[in-house]
């Protein structure tokens, strides 16, 4: 399989001009938080459903003195950091490219948002902790193995930061289809929404870049090393020249 889909062959115009080429096809590019969404209501629905099968006549009582369970309200919390990072990234024009929702192919997982940015491809997993505070632990060293935890709100969530690795490797893996975007640099950064972070200082536990909304925006809009990023795709179009595991990645919203 080539790693570039060939360019359609010019044809003559009865006049002698070369016609435009054909448009691609558009991408779509996703709705942020819509796999979170749909999984809070599908939770809220089925829970009503219930109490009011249980309780014909208290039912709407029952449910207008309750809440959804915590393990409910996480979802709806999740889309909307989601939908919130969306909408700041949407604010960065056509500097950026944002992916939202991205189904892994032959896998149940999904990558919340991949953005192609001038210095190269973004994996990021948005996370709202409201008001937690998000600092690093480093611990060890000389008599006992460094360690460096990611702390939220005095907790070790470093687990968040490991759980990066499988996405980048699952991007990684369809840029090296192709040698032009084997070496396209990939950086994972998860975006904790609503935190409140140090004054002074970046976050960086094992190249996982730690932002907030204001600082994963200026980290996927800064130039760097010079990328493909026109042949990983442009803007509204299908993306060219883009390995075809890459594009079911792209292309596939969950």
């Amino acid at each position: 399989m080539p790693c570039a889909q060939a360019a359609p062959r010019a044809t003559t115009a009865p006049n002698g001009a070369t016609p435009p080429p054909a448009e691609s096809a558009p991408i779509e590019l996703g709705v942020a938080g819509g796999s979170a969404q749909q999984e809070f209501d599908r939770r809220h629905s089925k829970r009503e459903d219930s109490i009011r099968a249980a309780h014909p006549r208290l039912g709407g009582l029952i449910l207008a003195l309750s809440d959804d369970p915590q393990s409910t309200r996480a979802w709806q919390s999740g889309a909307t950091g989601e939908r919130k990072l969306g909408e700041k990234l949407a604010s960065l024009g056509d500097s950026i490219i944002a992916l939202h929702d991205r189904r892994v192919p032959k896998s149940r997982a999904n990558i919340d948002h991949i953005v192609i940015g001038p210095a190269g491809v973004y994996v990021i997993d948005a996370k709202r902790y409201q008001k937690a505070k998000i600092a690093v632990r480093r611990s060890g060293g000389f008599l006992s193995p460094a360690r460096t935890q990611l702390m939220v709100s005095g907790r070790d969530k470093t687990k968040l930061v490991d759980a990066m690795g499988w996405q980048v490797a699952a991007v990684r893996a369809a840029l090296s289809d192709c040698a032009e975007f084997a070496d396209v640099p990939i950086t994972a950064a998860p975006c904790f929404i609503d935190a409140e972070f140090p004054l002074f200082g970046t976050i960086e536990i094992n190249e996982v870049r730690v932002r907030g909304l204001g600082g994963t925006a200026k980290l996927v809009s800064a130039a760097g090393a010079p990328t493909p990023r026109r042949g990983l795709s442009s803007p509204g179009t299908s993306p060219r020249g883009c390995p075809r595991s890459l594009q079911a990645i792209l292309l596939c919203s969950s």
